[in-house]
């Protein structure tokens, strides 16, 4: 994301700049489109190599990782293949809050296939983001699997109370 022709420069946390158009943003969300009508001046921007180019930047709370993930399903470039669970919910965030439905569509997508892997890890991030949709879908995944016994521990397990932990094996029970 670093063509010449970019006219916004999203800015992440993590100090990488993406240059895309507004155009392709301001379409795929109605959120950037109403941050993009919002009247505020252009700033310089020097790009090192590609001379200089007038785009607004914008300040983006959310890593790189997380931002060109989420670019690679609102661009017409082949789609991020996230095989990471740490990586799914940021992005899930994101396009929540940037009202961008397809990518979310996508993404929970790739987080079934995950949680059908790893439905117990899927399931303690899915409540440490306190995502019900994907919380459902761990769940049911977990099914496929003999109930974990004894001392299993996973280290996403520290962020979930010991009610959610019950509650999973409540729903196996019940099942």
């Amino acid at each position: 994301f670093n063509k010449d022709s970019a006219d916004l420069v999203l800015c992440s946390c993590d100090g990488v700049d993406f240059y895309v158009l507004r155009a392709i943003m301001a379409e795929a969300s109605p959120i950037f489109d109403a941050i993009l009508a919002l009247p505020q001046p252009a700033g310089k921007v020097r790009r090192v190599g590609m001379g200089e180019n007038d785009a607004r930047l914008i300040q983006m709370t959310e890593d790189a990782c997380t931002i060109e993930h989420v670019l690679r399903f609102v661009y017409p470039v082949e789609p991020p293949d996230i095989t990471e669970l740490s990586e799914i919910f940021p992005v899930l965030e994101m396009s929540t809050k940037f009202m961008l439905t397809c990518v979310t569509k996508l993404t929970m997508r790739q987080y079934e296939a995950l949680a059908r892997e790893q439905p117990l890890r899927a399931y303690a991030l899915a409540c440490k983001w306190r995502r019900d949709d994907a919380i459902r879908i761990a769940a049911k995944a977990s099914l496929a699997y003999p109930a974990p016994e004894g001392t299993l521990y996973l280290d996403e397990m520290e962020d979930i109370s010991a009610g959610a932990y019950v509650r999973l094996h409540q729903y196996r029970d019940s099942c």
